[in-house]
C-alpha cells in the first residue's frame, strides 16, 4: 500500500511554518535535529532520512523529525520532481503526477524490476492548492520498508 501525503504551507501566530498533510491538508512542521536544521518540511531534500510523519487527530501531518541515515529511520527521500503546470492542476491531477513521477524512479532507486514484490515501498509529498499559491511545485518521493525501520540508504537494496 502506498502512503500518500500532500505538502502545504500555512501561517501560524505570524510565523511561516511549512508542513505536510493528507491530500488538501494544511498543517505541520518539521522538527528534530540534524541533518536538517530548518523547521520546514520543505527542507527535506533527496538523500535525507526522517522518521514516520506524525498525524494529528484530523489526519494531517503535524511533524516530521529528521534522522541520520546511518541510524534507524523510517523514510528516505529518493527523488524530487518539479511540476510544470502553470496553475494548480487540482488534487487528483497532482496526486496522479506524484504517483507517476515516484513509481518509475522507485524501481530505479532500489534496483528492482517493476514486478518487485518485496517489502520496500514508496510514498510522496506533493503540492496542495495552498502550498501551490505559496510557490511550491515539488513532488518529493520517499522510500520506506513495510517491515520496519532501516539503517543506511535503501539505494540498490533490492538488487
Amino acid at each position: 500500500m502506498i502512503r500518500v501525503v500532500g505538502i502545504a504551507a500555512m501561517l501560524a501566530a505570524g510565523t511561516a511554518l511549512a508542513g505536510c498533510g493528507a491530500v488538501g491538508g494544511i498543517v505541520g512542521q518539521l522538527t528534530g535535529g540534524s541533518p536538517l536544521d530548518d523547521s520546514s518540511a520543505f527542507a527535506i531534500e533527496v538523500g535525507d532520512c526522517f522518521t514516520e510523519p506524525t498525524a494529528d487527530a484530523e489526519g494531517f501531518i503535524s511533524e516530521i523529525a529528521a534522522a541520520e541515515c546511518a541510524l534507524a529511520h523510517d523514510d528516505e527521500a529518493y527523488a524530487s520532481v518539479l511540476m510544470a503546470d502553470a496553475a494548480f492542476p487540482g488534487d487528483d491531477a497532482a496526486l496522479n503526477q506524484a504517483e507517476d513521477a515516484c513509481s518509475s524512479r522507485f524501481f530505479d532507486f532500489i534496483g528492482a524490476a517493476s514486478d518487485y514484490a518485496g517489502t520496500l515501498n514508496y510514498s510522496y509529498f506533493y503540492p496542495s492548492s495552498g502550498s501551490w499559491d505559496a510557490g511550491d511545485r515539488e513532488i518529493l518521493c520517499y522510500v520506506y520498508d513495510e517491515a520496519g525501520q532501516t539503517t543506511g540508504s535503501l539505494k540498490g537494496a533490492a538488487s
